[in-house]
Parts: structure tokens; sequence; C-alpha cells
């Protein structure tokens, strides 16, 4: 019969019964008194979904398109709606997030740790059924025009390109009868791009000609110019008064899908009570114009470089403070919180406030971290404790110079074992020293958990761990260079070198230069260029790899002196290297002595093991501290193991550029574009001439080829979408089912956000094409248990030994009914 005011008792104030005229004014001036604190987040939420009117160009339609409320389409709404609008759809939004639309929507969630962004949007596609819309629209967004003239920022997270595909078919195999749902993949790398896509998708999808879809973009990208714009100018009106009134606003530094108030737990209201203003990142004015040269990520993200751009913004303006929002389980986060920190920490001394969010529903810990962060903030301008504005420090101050390749020796990482022996001798035929690493034991698993973010994927801790551990104990760090995978993706493996920088400078080897293959952007090792000979001869090495390797597994399982082949293949694997310090030619030479020598192996007369096909994130398929040395394991439960070919990974790019010039009208630069197809050409090529001489072994079996394992995806998911393993994962298991093997697991880091979507996402629908098959998924990370690693691996091994006997048997009666 009383309400109370407040969430901290103590402080609370009854007001008496709420049904009492008295106190319903009392509880209406409380709340004017918080309407009145200027809140940017709730504002660009109206704003967002606001109506701009735009001009309708086609005749109206008699059908609505729902669009839902969730991820992309927090940055993107005014676009689809007017676009629509536009061409005479009615158009409906679910409505906003709550907690039953959330619960609704729970059973369709196919992996446990996604983001509760992506989680929630279950439930808003549940709510446009409700609302008996005709179709939901909801776009693969795979690539985005960047925002920031600094910034190559191509890439979106995993999670917003490849959900909609994920709420599309456990939606259908969950047997929800649901309203069509149009996913359509689009390539937006510039605006001729995204005209081309859509008037392809409106064309054949609808009928509309050109022109008219060309007249209904020029509405929406009114539309979206105006929802910026207005943004923009009140944030600078609430900026301009903070600084006249010398108070201090909260910069809230979160990705658009954070604007959702139940994602964000009603954050900005934990300011606006205590009097403070909230600002979002695209409400502030200049916020493209910061200078991000000397940011130490790559910059391959919008929201990443949004993130960034508002640091730089809150560590110079003396009237904001930052408080980033992370999801848990969001990998690229720890990449982002910890420069995040540098960022604030290097130009003015500032500390930022990082909350990390899920779906859990508990305000007190919430409210006691901002309420602490406010009273520190308040102390120290209170005291004058402030920081002389300084620039951004260089971000990697230690390079790898020319000279270097005299005096330094490079830490070749662990990929897979015989990758690295190979790519050592690569890189010492390219002039260098090469050290291949030691595969990861207990000291370097404990520091890079160490000195590593936790939130970043195990590979990174492992492959920097290694690096620490060698460190540790070399008597003369300034003679070595560490060695790191580099790419330029959506993948956590782009920040692997921003992740090394900080561990190295924190574990005491500020002067250790860092060396990456790929592009180097930020000038981490002016004195080494790998050029095209190192491509080419790493192209033969990895396909030489694959086949040595395939070998070596075919025959174990089977071999009559145990211990032969794995001397064999060790033998093998370090005569192809040291020929590769010769030549290419002489690297071949050997690989045909290696099937010579596998050819004469003596093996067991007895019947096939049952198979298992092991496939996921690229290290943790082939580095086996990282998986815990499954394909021995399960070798040793007497099964057969399966890997999927290394080349096929590093194809990927190259494929999915020639895909979108073909498919997507994406017109690269003209030496992208050659260099990309020259490497898709020679990648099959060498692969071609290389497996002519490896079915000379006795035991070769057909392996697809990309392009032709594309087709086993038709109709499930675009092939140009290639996050992570891309629809390799899909595709690899379908192949394989089609060939008898009915057992597979997938692994994946901890919070890989590709494996979201084609490691469990898709599994589903796999399945249901082929439901006599068992598909396991495993996460890793340092703390995995081992023990319940295995339980689940002894029941795969035991239901794969059971349906071999089930098909022995019924094989067996087939040839008695044939007698």
């Amino acid at each position: 019969s009383s309400f109370i005011t407040g969430n901290r008792c103590e402080r609370g104030e009854i007001l008496g019964d709420p049904k009492d005229s008295k106190v319903k004014e009392k509880l209406k001036a409380a709340t004017r008194h918080i309407d009145d604190v200027p809140d940017m987040m709730r504002r660009r939420k109206e704003l967002l979904f606001a109506d701009y009117e735009p001009a309708q160009v086609s005749p109206q339609k008699d059908m609505t398109i729902g669009l839902p409320r969730a991820l992309e389409f927090w940055y993107s709404m005014p676009f689809w709606k007017a676009l629509f609008t536009s061409l005479g759809f009615g158009v409906k939004i679910s409505r906003e997030s709550t907690r039953d639309l959330y619960e609704k929507g729970l059973p369709f969630v196919p992996s446990d740790t996604a983001c509760f962004p992506a989680k929630v949007a279950h439930g808003h596609v549940l709510d446009l059924v409700g609302k008996k819309v005709d179709r939901i629209f909801f776009p693969m967004m795979l690539r985005a025009q960047p925002e920031h003239p600094q910034a190559d920022s191509y890439f979106l997270c995993s999670v917003v390109q490849g959900y909609p595909l994920i709420i599309k078919e456990s939606h259908r195999i969950e047997g929800e009868k649901l309203t069509p749902i149009d996913i359509p993949a689009f390539h937006w790398y510039d605006d001729n791009a995204r005209n081309e896509q859509l008037v392809d998708w409106f064309n054949s999808t609808f009928g509309l000609p050109r022109d008219i879809v060309l007249a209904a973009i020029q509405e929406a990208d009114k539309a979206q110019n105006s929802f910026n714009t207005l943004l923009q100018q009140e944030g600078a009106a609430v900026l301009d008064t903070l600084t006249r009134e010398d108070k201090f606003g909260i910069l809230l530094a979160a990705r658009p899908y954070h604007n959702d108030m139940l994602v964000n737990h009603d954050l900005s209201r934990y300011f606006t009570r205590k009097g403070i203003a909230v600002l979002t990142i695209d409400s502030l004015p200049g916020i493209w114009n910061t200078d991000l040269s000397r940011i130490r990520t790559d910059l391959v993200n919008n929201f990443h470089v949004r993130m960034f751009s508002a640091a730089v913004c809150a560590a110079e303006h003396p009237a904001l403070e930052l408080v980033q929002i992370v999801s848990f389980g969001c990998g690229h986060d720890a990449v982002l919180s910890d420069e995040v920190s540098r960022i604030m920490k290097d130009i003015s001394g500032k500390d930022p406030l990082i909350l990390k969010l899920d779906e859990s529903d508990v305000p007190g810990p919430l409210n006691i971290r901002v309420t602490s962060f406010v009273e520190t903030v308040s102390a120290k301008r209170k005291g004058h404790i402030t920081q002389e504005i300084k620039p951004l420090g260089d971000p990697y101050p230690v390079r790898f110079q020319k000279k270097d390749k005299k005096h330094k020796a490079v830490l070749i990482p662990t990929l897979s074992p015989s990758f690295s022996i190979i790519c050592a001798s690569v890189f010492r035929k390219e002039g260098l020293k090469a050290i291949c690493l030691p595969v990861a034991e207990s000291r370097a698993i404990e520091l890079g958990k160490k000195y590593v973010h936790n939130d970043m994927c195990y590979p990174a801790q492992l492959n920097i761990g290694e690096a620490l551990a060698f460190l540790e104990k070399h008597p003369h760090p300034e003679e070595i260079a560490v060695g790191l995978a580099h790419e330029e993706c959506d993948c956590r493996l782009s920040h692997y070198a921003t992740v090394a920088r900080k561990a190295l400078d924190d574990a005491g080897f500020a002067d250790v230069p860092i060396v990456t293959t790929g592009k180097d952007k930020k000038g981490m090792h002016p004195g080494l260029r790998l050029g095209p000979s190192f491509s080419y001869r790493m192209l033969h090495g990895i396909i030489i790899c694959d086949f040595i390797d395939a070998m070596a597994r075919r025959l174990r399982p089977y071999e009559k002196n145990q211990g032969e082949v794995a001397e064999l293949h060790s033998r093998m694997i370090r005569r192809t290297a040291r020929a590769f310090e010769s030549s290419i030619k002489e690297a071949i030479s050997v690989f045909d002595e290696a099937v010579e020598a596998f050819n004469r192996v003596e093996l067991l007369d007895i019947p096939r093991k049952p198979r298992v096909f092991v496939i996921g994130e690229i290290l943790l398929n082939y580095h086996p501290a990282s998986n815990a040395y499954i394909e021995s394991y399960l070798e040793a439960n007497g099964m057969e193991v399966i890997m999927p070919p290394m080349i096929d990974a590093f194809k990927k790019e190259s494929a999915t550029v020639k895909e979108s010039m073909k498919r997507f009208h994406v017109r690269f630069p003209l030496a992208f574009a050659i260099e990309n197809i020259i490497t898709d050409f020679l990648i099959d090529a060498k692969l071609e001439k290389l497996e002519k001489r490896y079915m000379n072994f006795i035991k070769f079996e057909t392996k697809e080829k990309y392009h032709d394992l594309s087709r086993h995806i038709e109709g499930l998911v675009d092939k140009v979408f290639n996050s992570g393993k891309g629809w390799l994962i899909p595709a690899d298991i379908i192949e394989y089912a089609k060939k008898g093997v009915n057992s597979f697991v997938i692994l994946q880091p901890f919070g890989c956000l590709p494996n979201h979507i084609m490691g469990r996402g898709i599994m589903k629908t796999v399945k249901k094409q082929f439901p006599h098959i068992q598909v396991l998924s495993l996460d890793f990370d340092p703390d995995t248990s081992l023990a319940n690693i295995e339980n689940r691996l002894q029941m795969l091994i035991i239901n794969a030994k059971e349906m071999q006997k089930a098909a022995a048997a019924a094989k067996t009666e087939l040839k008695k009914h044939v007698y």
C-alpha cells in the first residue's frame, strides 16, 4: 500500500498510498525532473523509429513488410522503413523489447553463448508473426561502407552478418509456422554496389523496375540523413550546455543495438536520475573527424571505429566521461576495451567505466558500479585532478627494421606442428632467421591467460603464450621478434598483434618487435615485406603439408608397428621443410618420396574403424594443445580421424572477392582485384598439380575442392558468407555425411562469433537433412574441463561404434537375402 522511491532502501522515501493525489503529484514531479535531464540514448530511439515521410514513388501494395527492432536495424531503420514505404509497402516494426518478448523467443536460440542482442531478436520475429505481417525482412549485411575517412572498415560483426540466417532456420526447424522471412545477402562496398544489389533484389522478388527502386533509394537516403542530422544537432546543443555550465556528461559508447533499453538495462536512467546528461556516439558532433592514425587495432568494423572515435573525443573534451557497454560473450570487446582504456589513459589520464551486460536482470550491482564511477569522477573534478591533454602515443614504438633481419630471429607460432615447421623454412628462404616455437605446454597456457584479456579467444592466448614462454627462458630477448598471423577480417585474428603488443609490454618485453603475415598497415615491421615469392612457396607448403598430414591420419589407426607412422610423418615433414630452403622443385621431389614411404607402411588386415570428421576454427582444428590432443584421444579410442584441408581456409578470401565482383556488382581497386583473381587461380592450379602426385598414395580418397563444395549449401547459406570457417563447416559435414561418415566434432573457442552461426546455429538444419549423423560442438578456453570434454567424446565414440555394428549387421542380413 506504500510507494518507496529509489532502489537503495536506506535512501528511499516513503511517499504513501500511490492512489493518493498528492503522492501522484510527487511522482510526476520526480519523473519530470529526470525527463528534464538530456538523455540522447532515449532521444536516439525516438528519432530512429520516427516517420520521415518519404515520397511514395510506386503505387500502394496490398502487402505489409515486418522489420524487427533488432541488431543492424538499430543503425539503419530510417533507411529501410523509408525504402519500403516509398515503394508502396505497408511497414510494421516489432514492439519494444520486454522480458516477456525475450523469453518467448528463447526456445529458438541455438547457441547459449550468443550475445543478448542476438537472443532477443528471436522474440522480435515472433512479435511480427503475431502482427500478421505478410513478409519479414531481415537482410544478412555482410559488408558495409566505411564511415570514417581513415578506416577501411568494410566488415561487420559476424552475428550481425549471419544471425538472420539463424533466425530463419531455427524457427523453421522448431516447427513454428512462420511468415516468410527474406534474408538477402548484401555486400555494400560503395553506393553503386548497394544500389545495384537493391535493384536486383526488388526486381527478382517483387518485379519492381530499376528506375522506381533507385528513386525509392533516394528517399531512403534522405530519411537516414535526416535522422543523423537531427541527432547530431541535438547532441551538439547538449554538449554546448554542458561546456557553458561547466558540468560533465556521460558518453555511452556502444554498438547501435545496445540502444535497446532491455539490452542495456535502461542504463541511461542510472545517470539522468543523478542529474547527469547522456550522449551517444552518433549524437556527438565531429565524431567522424577524429584522428585515428595512432589507434593500435585494425580499423575493420564501423562499430569498432565508433568506439575508438568516442574514446578520443571523451579523452579530449573536458565535459565528457566515457562509459562503454560490452556484451557478454563478445570476443571483439576484449580488444576494444583494452584499446579504449589505452586511448583515454594516454591522452588525458581518464578512466572509462566498462560494463559487461547480458540477459541477467539484477539492477543492484549495476547501480553500485555506476554510483562508484560517478562519485570517483566527481571527486576528481572537484579536486581539479586533471591531466594535460597529450597526443596519443605511438601504438607500436618498437619496429622490426631492415637491419634486424641479420640480428633478430622471428618466432613462428604453432598453427599445426607440420605447418609451422614448413613456415619457418619458408621464412629462412626469405633471408630471415626463424625459430619454430614448441607446441604450448602448461607454462605457455598460464602466461597467455595472465597477459591476454580473458575474453580474447583461446587461440590468441595460446600463440601469445607460446612466445612469452620462449622469451621467459631466452637469455637474450633483444635477439627476438614475435611472429603472428594477421588477416583483415571480422574475426579476432585481425587483432592478435594488438593484444600481443600489450601482453609483451606488460610482461616486460616492451623492446621485442612484432612481425605479422598480411598487410602491415600499422608499420610494425617496415624492414620486412613478405612478397609474392613468400606466398608462392607457402602455397606449395600448405598443400604438401595437407597431403602428408592426411596420409598419416589415414594409416595411423591401422599400422602394424606402433609408432611407425608418427616417426615417418615427422621425418618427412622436416625433410620437406629443409627442401623448401633449397627450392620448390626439391620440396615436391621429397613429397613424392613421402608418398612412396607411406605406401610401404605395413598395415593390419582389419575392417575400417568408425570415422569421425573434426572441423572448426582453424587453430583449434590443427593445434593439438588447443583442442586437448583430441586427434590422439579419438584414435586411442578406436576411431579414424579426418580433418579438412588447411588450404580451403586460405582460399576463401580470394574466392569471396571473385564472387562479390561476379554477383554483387562490387568494383574493387584494379590491383586488389587482379591479386585475388590470380591467387584463386594459382591455388586451384597448384592443388590440381600436386594432387596428381598424391593420387599415387595407396589409400587415396577424393576430397571435393572448394568451389565444388559450395553445391552442398545451395539454398541454405550464400557462399559469400565466409565469416570464420563460414559455409565450409556445413558443406564439409554434408560432403562426408554423403560418404558414410556418421560422427562429427566441431571445435570453437569460447565466444567465437562466427561459430555461433555455422558451428552451432545451422546444425539443426544439417541434422534434419541427415538425421542419422551425430554432431558434437565443443568450446575451448584455458579453463575448459577436460573431464567434461572426455565424457562428451565418449558418448560420441560409443554411439559411433554402435552405429557401425548396426550397419555391419544390416549388411550381413542383406547378403543373406541376396544369396
